[in-house]
């Protein structure tokens, strides 16, 4: 679920304000913009992003498959017998309501 939902979340930002918000975690480690270490950060980020993405695509596909799968499972299921109900006396003179 928080996957989900911060995957909505980053669907609401911009590409520059990922990239404000990437550059900005980035230094916030200590790298200088531009070194190689800044560079592999950024990268990472972005892959991280990417790989979330594609999972919860995947999850999302998967989710849709497994309703249609049960939705077909359902339609091929039959129709329920309707109940008749009646009553039927006993050895012991009751009525007993007998449903078949």
């Amino acid at each position: 679920m928080v996957l989900a939902g911060a995957l909505l979340l980053q669907g609401c930002v911009t590409a520059d304000e990922q990239a404000a918000e990437d550059n900005r975690v980035c230094l916030s480690y200590g790298l200088e913009r531009g070194s190689p270490q800044y560079v592999e950060c950024r990268r990472s980020l972005m892959d991280d992003r990417r790989a979330r993405t594609e999972s919860y695509n995947r999850m999302r596909s998967v989710q849709s498959l497994g309703d249609s799968l049960v939705k077909a499972a359902e339609a091929s299921k039959p129709a329920p017998k309707p109940q008749v109900c009646r009553f039927e006396r006993q050895a012991d003179g009751w009525d007993r309501r007998v449903c078949r």
